[in-house]
């Protein structure tokens, strides 16, 4: 059994990235098969393949694109980088903590943003009026 050409060194070979590229942009196994020439159910054993070595669903994976988590061109570019599946886990799960603390922070400064007129309208009213009564 001849083994199958890694892409640039990755932990993908070269169709099962293509395939991946092309599910990313079109979405639909059907549309990937069409496009590349391929039987649909062979794209559909690709995809499961691809599934695997992410560790997720490429429905998960477009989740994330659709919602602005990542980028499609910026997840390929990671993917072209990466010659092991656990460098992809230890990335995937630091970038996962990145794009977590930073939707906590903005949730955090929108919080503050708009309480904070109200609260620091409250805290001068409050040490107003404790200033008057220890007077």
């Amino acid at each position: 059994m001849k083994r199958k050409k890694r892409f640039k060194g990755t932990f993908l070979t070269e169709e099962e990235f293509r395939v991946l590229n092309v599910l990313l942009k079109y979405g639909r196994v059907s549309d990937v098969a069409r496009i590349l020439g391929k039987a649909q159910p062979t794209i559909s054993i690709v995809k499961k393949r691809i599934e695997e070595k992410l560790n997720m669903a490429v429905e998960t994976v477009k989740l994330a694109i659709s919602l602005g988590l990542i980028s499609r061109s910026d997840l390929l570019d990671v993917i072209s980088n990466i010659e092991t599946q656990s460098e992809f886990r230890d990335l995937r799960s630091e970038l996962l903590l990145e794009r977590y603390f930073s939707v906590l922070n903005e949730i955090i400064e929108s919080t503050i943003k708009r309480t904070a007129p109200g609260l620091l309208e409250l805290l001068n009213t409050y040490y107003t009026h404790r200033e008057k009564k220890y007077r």
